[in-house]
């Protein structure tokens, strides 16, 4: 069976060498060859076993290769179908493009929103759950309405559209991750340059500008809610704080790290958590499965049960079946990637800015690693574009 390989999958590849390498690669090197490493007051070198680290990256990688290798097998199920741009959007595209603008406009003018934003990512107070409903459909609809701008070119309503939910986000306390790919949307729209390299531009980029992404977290706090933009060659001249990187993009390898810990609290989980990450959106209904591997993870680091830590694929898959489990998170990774390109095909199949924009979020999984988090982030945005795409046009 022949493994063809198309511009999406090569895409993938890039950009899940890129949140391997900086998201558990190089955090795993310099702990190796640093006698004092610290990762949020806890003293790597001294309290755990690196070879671990290494078995469960050479698990996963194999994983991934299997998975990749299994790809003519499902080539009879999966369709990759020839993708025929529609003449004409829709007036369900009209009325979603107007509320998408209507509500930048509420989001910019929300008094307070900036600071109310923080305080609920701290943890400090309890957001409102219709709010945050609110939040989540907006993104969907967001989502389907960019969708269907790149397809049929409209560049001047792509322009404004970018630059408003770039602004909207910006005062809302952006994640990085949102960040990046924000950026690169209108980089790629701007300058039309082929996905594939602009994925290895990412891949070289991220060490020489590491200072900066480093501080986008302060970065984004200082424009967003003081309103103040920092010197950018000061941040430069600043130098790289390992110990900062640590702390800022070494989740997936630290919650690997000490996973142990995490497995004398709950035990091996048998591939459940791969169900409990849906059962867990029932809560609203009253069917209560418990806290997802997240809360779990970072009460075992750092002693407070709250969502902060995500364990990321190799923790997540070593929770539930030592490096069995790490093996099927890596073949779990590549059919992630799968899916965002089955998407792709159904909705566009020929714009590249959407072709990253899937592809990053589908590479991006690598940071969490888990079911729950993907399921609102990944599965059902990815769903809701691959259900509803065809109602954005006549």
């Amino acid at each position: 069976m022949k493994l063809k390989v198309t511009d999406f999958d090569k895409v993938f590849y890039v950009l899940s060498l890129f949140f391997v390498l900086y998201f558990y690669l190089i955090p795993l090197t310099f702990v190796f060859i640093k006698t004092n490493v610290t990762y949020l007051e806890l003293n790597l070198a001294n309290s755990i076993e690196l070879s671990s680290g290494v078995y469960a990256l050479v698990a996963f990688v194999f994983g991934y290769l299997v998975a990749e290798l299994c790809r003519p097998l499902f080539n009879n199920v999966i369709k990759y179908r020839v993708y025929q741009k529609p003449l004409k959007e829709s007036r369900i595209f009209w009325l979603c493009l107007s509320l998408v603008f209507i509500g930048f406009i509420f989001y910019l003018f929300q008094e307070g929103r900036q600071e109310e934003a923080y305080e609920i990512r701290k943890g400090h107070i309890q957001g409102g759950h219709f709010q945050f409903l609110l939040n989540i459909l907006f993104g969907f609809l967001k989502l389907l309405v960019v969708t269907t701008l790149f397809n049929q070119n409209r560049r001047k309503l792509i322009m404004l559209f970018l630059i408003m939910a770039l602004t909207v986000d910006l005062l809302g306390s952006i994640g990085r991750a949102n960040l990046i790919l924000s950026l690169s949307l209108i980089f790629l729209h701007i300058t039309s340059m082929r996905t594939v390299k602009y994925a290895w531009v990412c891949v070289f980029s991220m060490g020489i500008l590491l200072p900066i992404i480093l501080s986008l977290k302060s970065i984004i706090y200082s424009f967003s809610v003081n309103g103040e933009f920092p010197s950018i060659i000061t941040i430069m001249d600043g130098g790289i704080d390992f110990d900062l990187y640590l702390a800022n993009f070494g989740h997936p390898l630290v919650s690997l790290l000490y996973v142990d810990g995490l497995i004398d609290k709950i035990g091996f989980r048998y591939f459940y958590d791969y169900i409990q990450g849906w059962l867990f959106y029932l809560r609203p209904f009253g069917i209560n499965v418990g806290d997802s591997l997240t809360y779990y993870n970072t009460e075992n680091i750092i002693g407070i049960r709250e969502s902060i830590i995500p364990p990321g694929y190799l923790a997540f898959g070593y929770v539930q079946l030592s490096y069995l489990g790490v093996f099927i998170s890596g073949m779990s990774y590549r059919f992630v990637g799968v899916f965002a390109k089955v998407v792709y095909y159904k909705i566009s199949g020929t714009n590249e800015t959407i072709k990253f924009m899937l592809a990053f979020m589908a590479a991006n999984t690598f940071y969490h690693g888990e079911i729950r988090i993907m399921v609102m982030n990944f599965f059902i945005p990815l769903g809701i574009l691959f259900v509803f795409n065809r109602k954005m046009y006549k």
